[in-house]
Order: structure tokens, then C-alpha cells, then sequence
């Protein structure tokens, strides 16, 4: 059985994309692994950077390099860090918390 189905492609310029996830509003966030970066697509095709790592020094650091995502019911992104071996949960007006470092007592070796 043959089936016929057009690919098209959706965004570009992206350094490793994973982890794409759905937030049920028309918009589809995607982690770089390569990068600092999460990458939003919206139902129109545009691309935007809603969330950036804060590496900068003397301020709060925030995720390092993110790979799967998922959103919670209340509208937060979860997304696994494996720069940093933890989980982080991101707020859509951007703020970040650390949601899990371990299972059980057990650290985290990057979480996907």
C-alpha cells in the first residue's frame, strides 16, 4: 500500500532540533541541542525565540541545552536539560524553575 503525502518543511537555521512539542494553540516549540535556544513556529509559519538561556555571568543561570519537551496542562513547557542533568519547567512569560534534579535520590545523566 502506497500513500501519497507532501513533507514541507516548517522552519530552518535551527543547530540539532529536537524534542518538538505541541501546546494545543497552533504553536510548535523545539529545542536546539546545539544551542541556547527554544524555537517557536506558529500556525502562520512564523519563527520566533520565545525562551534564551541566561548564560550570562553574576545572573541566574537557566537551562543549557534542552532536547525533549512536553507541555503541562496549566500551559508550562517542561523540557529535559541535558547540559545541566535536570528538568526544567518554563512558564510562557518566560520564567524558568528546576523541576526535578533526580529520581529517587538518583541524579539525573541527561534526561531526555
Amino acid at each position: 500500500m502506497q500513500t501519497n503525502f507532501e513533507i514541507v518543511k516548517v522552519a530552518g537555521d535551527l543547530h540539532f532540533p529536537e524534542g518538538p512539542a505541541y501546546d494545543g494553540k497552533g504553536n510548535l516549540f523545539v529545542s536546539n541541542c546545539n544551542s541556547d535556544y527554544v524555537t517557536k513556529v506558529d500556525a502562520a509559519g512564523e519563527i520566533s525565540v520565545p525562551f534564551r538561556a541566561n548564560l550570562n555571568e553574576g545572573e541566574p543561570l537557566t537551562f543549557k541545552k534542552t532536547n525533549g519537551m512536553a507541555f503541562y496542562k496549566d500551559g508550562s513547557l517542561f523540557a529535559c536539560d541535558f547540559g545541566r542533568n535536570v528538568i526544567i519547567r518554563i512558564s510562557m512569560d518566560g520564567a524558568q524553575e528546576i523541576y526535578a534534579e533526580n529520581y529517587e535520590g538518583v541524579p539525573f545523566r541527561g534526561p531526555n
